[in-house]
């Protein structure tokens, strides 16, 4: 058996610019199915290689795989699509599979070319298809898979999620396509080889904006134990130096991610730790923030969304905004780089709000903000806020053109005008950057030459994206 699994290139995208980590989800399935030896694994890349979908047929070909898996969102849907209808259109006729929110969302688009979309968590799914096909058992019987029978659509028993994340194999980067130093280039990197790690799946919290179909609300973590073997795993096999923690809420429990910190600086390793997002501003303490930096964690990222008290329980984060200022301040302390990010357009937001998300970004003074318009992803509360009371201004069912860093506004709702929020996001960014002092405070986040390129190369995309879409005419 051989299966290559695919994260397609949007070539039509703007906005997404940001950080680009390894497709973590594939490499996981391939990473399972080799440690069950399933078959041959391929993981093929071609959003970083930037390859579009005749170069992935050329790479399927010359892999000559059993079984093709394509991984679809909200911005690779159109091109997910194309690859699984040029596939059919080669003549390739290998089981041809498709995971991510998206396809669960709308599977009549994709199961008019694709045989079976795999829902959820899709470890287990996954290994139970190689299997089946090996040993030409039943597959559209399995649990957590959708499927096209008589011009119906079926959907399966959803699989259970698995309870004990220990039991998975940690990422075989040598299933990968690039290599794991080809992503160090679109990170912000103060060492030299850079890998993503999970330390926990699920999310207990309710946030009207947020998808969580993958790995739903149920709080699961690995054992820092387990986190700690991965990580120097990582280290003596790939070379690994830095670390990038994706998890939605590390500190959740704040005495388990002390626990691993406590551990990571136990060894002598000396490894760069990112906090890119997964950290709740009201669960940091002076303490907290003190073994971050003695752990290694260089940056933080602190999802704030809005200033406005009534906006905060109306979109479910229920983050305790009193906090917010405490934290940030505990972290400049230990000289940690901090990134707010805040959503506009939020329904609910006015002109008022959003002009008091301004003020208080400013006060509350993180080094950089990622000033974002609200994308109502499918399958998402605010999604059917905006289908019942709103209008939309770009059909987000076919999926979008545009990722966080674009600036543009998908719909209107309440009296709130895509205008307004594109002038205030526009002037979010006018305000808390372009002074002397901000750009003084940014100037000392820089470690080496490798990241004042980084950080000039995302400022021009941003600003440049930015002014691309606040500049045009909105409806």
């Amino acid at each position: 058996m051989k299966a290559i699994l695919i994260n397609p290139y949007p070539y039509y995208a703007r906005g997404v610019e940001g950080i680009v980590y390894p497709p973590l989800g594939l490499i996981y399935l391939a990473s399972v199915a080799k440690n069950r030896n399933l078959g041959d694994m391929r993981v093929l890349d071609a959003n970083i290689m930037k390859l579009e979908n005749k170069g992935v047929i050329a790479q399927i070909l010359d892999y000559n795989p059993d079984i093709i898996g394509i991984s679809s969102n909200i911005v690779t849907h159109r091109s997910a699509l194309e690859l699984a209808k040029l596939i059919r259109l080669n003549g390739m006729k290998q089981l041809l599979l498709v995971g991510g929110p998206y396809p669960v969302l709308f599977p009549d688009k994709y199961l008019e070319y694709c045989d079976i979309i795999v829902n959820g968590e899709g470890e287990e799914t996954f290994c139970d298809i190689l299997e089946a096909c090996r040993y030409k058992k039943e597959i559209f019987s399995l649990k957590g898979i959708l499927y096209k029978k008589d011009n119906s659509i079926f959907h399966n028993k959803n699989r259970e999620f698995m309870d004990n994340l220990d039991d998975i194999p940690f990422p075989d980067y040598t299933l990968l396509k690039p290599s794991i130093d080809y992503y160090s280039k679109r990170a912000r990197i103060i060492k030299n080889i850079m890998a993503p790690v999970m330390t926990s799946r699920g999310c207990p919290y309710q946030c009207t904006y947020c998808n969580k179909s993958v790995f739903g609300s149920t709080f699961r973590c690995r054992t820092p134990e387990n986190i700690l073997m991965e990580i120097e795993w990582l280290h003596k096999n790939f070379k690994v130096d830095q670390i990038d923690i994706l998890d939605d809420n590390f500190n959740l429990i704040p005495e388990r991610a002390e626990k691993l910190l406590d551990k990571i600086i136990d060894t002598d390793l000396n490894i760069a730790i990112s906090c890119h997002n997964g950290l709740r501003a009201d669960k940091i303490s002076d303490s907290f923030a003190e073994k971050l930096k003695k752990s290694g964690v260089f940056k933080v990222g602190l999802g704030i969304e809005t200033a406005d008290f009534k906006l905060m329980q109306t979109i479910k984060k229920n983050l305790d905004l009193n906090k917010v200022k405490d934290a940030i301040t505990a972290l400049r302390k230990q000289r940690i780089t901090v990134h707010g990010y805040f959503i506009f357009g939020l329904p609910g937001d006015t002109p008022s709000s959003m002009k008091r998300t301004i003020e208080f970004a400013k006060d509350v003074n993180p080094h950089f903000c990622n000033f974002a318009t609200c994308i109502p992803f499918p399958g998402t509360e605010v999604y059917n806020i905006v289908r019942k009371e709103g209008t939309f201004l770009e059909d987000v069912d076919n999926g979008v053109s545009s990722g966080f860093f674009d600036g543009k506004v998908f719909f209107e709702i309440n009296g709130t005008k895509a205008k307004d929020v594109s002038y205030y996001c526009k002037k979010a960014y006018k305000d808390f950057y372009f002074n002397a002092e901000k750009i003084l405070d940014i100037a000392f986040t820089i470690k080496n030459f490798r990241e004042l390129k980084w950080v000039l190369s995302t400022s021009l995309s941003l600003v440049k994206n930015m002014l691309f879409s606040l500049g045009k005419k909105q409806s």
